[in-house]
């Protein structure tokens, strides 16, 4: 053997093992995070119970004749830390608007997720099973979540810090990413945050902003950090679409809702569906998923309907906002736990409501200036 064959495969051997470690390593930190989080979050939220309502005979029994009717009750509480990562982007992007994009508060934001996730937590892990196909989803956005926020505070608090203090924030390229954010905003809440077009705001990012003009450095530095925020997210966008649709399939549309004290003009709403006719102005019905269950069931509140379960489940997560010095009196619905909103003096409260209450806790919330946020399907 060549003493060139004999150098190439020791340096060879050698890279393997770097990699072998560097790898081994990183599973390692998996785990004791793990173990870490575990540990911590497990207490969490001590008196929280389930509520086990019965549900009437005939709806139970019609109810049972629908294929899928039923869903786990955990995810109304696993997917919080989900749509923390719709709320939270919507903050920033009202945020930088208006202010540097270097005083938002990107490693409090990373705290705030897994504070929420680690709530959520300590709830399921003691009264549900444990849901695979939930964590492994909060496990890869969370991680996501923290190594783009983090990548963002260093780089704004540093780069971005000095190019703020030579140019202002007021470039074209300011002004763009500015509205790109509010767009995503915008988006998340319907859609998947993947399927934003993050190419095609690259693209425009070279299009529609020039690449001299005033406070050159703070644009080169700008359409540098926007080039490589908008063309990793494209890329890894495209990645988690692959993934998701394998593991997961295509999202549902609709849940199902059994409802009691329905109007006569119920299904003039387009998002109502009547499933099954029980009498006596009960019905089987269906109401968008995701966003669209939010948009929905405040309304039906409103007039006076009576829910009897959301996919067989007699409990249910909702988030509002409300000021800062507010507290929770309601006679129905126990307070889970509050945030300190990002960018403003309110609060974030977390409410598990029973289902058979739900109207009256919405329309009491409202009537006392509490904003609803969300409410959390299955």
């Amino acid at each position: 053997m060549r003493i060139s064959d004999t150098i190439k495969k020791f340096f060879h051997l050698k890279i393997v093992k770097v990699i072998s470690v560097l790898i081994l390593a990183f599973l390692g930190s998996i785990f004791v995070f793990a173990l870490i989080f575990n540990f911590k979050c497990s207490s969490a939220q001590p008196n929280f119970e389930t509520i086990n309502d019965e549900i009437p005979a005939q709806f139970k029994a019609a109810e049972g004749e629908i294929k899928d009717y039923r869903r786990a009750e955990e995810s109304a509480y696993l997917t919080f830390p989900e749509w923390y990562l719709v709320f939270n982007p919507q903050e920033y992007g009202q945020f930088i608007a208006k202010e540097k994009p270097s005083h938002f508060p990107y490693f409090t934001s990373i705290g705030q997720f897994w504070s929420g996730y680690c709530q959520v937590y300590g709830i399921t892990k003691r009264n549900y099973p444990f849901n695979v196909g939930d964590h492994l989803m909060e496990a890869v956005i969370g991680t996501s979540f923290s190594v783009e926020y983090a990548v963002k505070g260093v780089w704004e608090n540093t780069i971005g810090r000095v190019s703020e203090w030579l140019g202002g924030t007021q470039t074209e390229e300011d002004v763009y990413a500015a509205r790109v954010a509010q767009e995503y905003g915008n988006f998340i809440p319907t859609d998947p945050w993947y399927l934003f077009p993050f190419g095609q705001k690259l693209g425009g990012l070279w299009k529609d902003t020039s690449f001299f003009g005033p406070h050159i450095l703070r644009k080169w530095e700008r359409k540098t950090f926007l080039t490589l925020e908008y063309g990793v997210k494209a890329i890894y966008g495209w990645l988690i679409k692959i993934a998701t649709h394998s593991i997961y399939g295509i999202a549902d549309t609709e849940v199902y809702a059994s409802v009691q004290d329905a109007p006569d003009n119920l299904f003039q709403n387009p998002r109502v569906h009547k499933i099954k006719d029980l009498g006596n102005h009960s019905f089987i019905i269906t109401v968008p998923h995701s966003q669209g269950f939010t948009d929905t069931v405040p309304i039906l509140a409103r007039q006076g309907i009576r829910f009897v379960d959301f996919a067989g489940n007699g409990e249910i997560l909702l988030t509002a906002v409300a000021p800062h010095d507010w507290n929770y009196d309601l006679k129905n619905g126990h307070l889970l736990f509050t945030m300190d909103m990002m960018t403003t003096t309110d609060k974030r409260i977390a409410v598990q409501a029973p289902v058979k209450s739900l109207s009256e806790i919405l329309v009491q919330l409202e009537s006392e200036g509490v904003k609803i946020e969300h409410l959390y399907d299955y």
